[in-house]
């Protein structure tokens, strides 16, 4: 929801550069969120390589990550 909020601020005619803070603090809840958000990322990257990934680089625990619960 961040990144789609990012860019529709982006898109909305804005003419002069966008600027997006966010505070994450040690040992909280934010930094586990971003470390969940880039691992999907990257799994996602993995996936979706247009130049020649596959899902077979996947590991059963990459995997069983992707559909855990929140």
């Amino acid at each position: 929801m961040e990144e789609q909020a990012t860019d529709r601020a982006h898109r909305i005619g804005q003419e002069k550069p966008v600027f997006v803070y966010r505070l994450v603090t040690t040992s909280s809840i934010e930094e586990k969120m971003e470390a969940l958000k880039s691992r999907k990322r990257e799994l996602a990257a993995g996936i979706f390589d247009p130049d020649g990934g596959t899902a077979l680089d996947l590991t059963e625990a990459d995997v069983e990550e992707l559909f855990a619960p929140a």
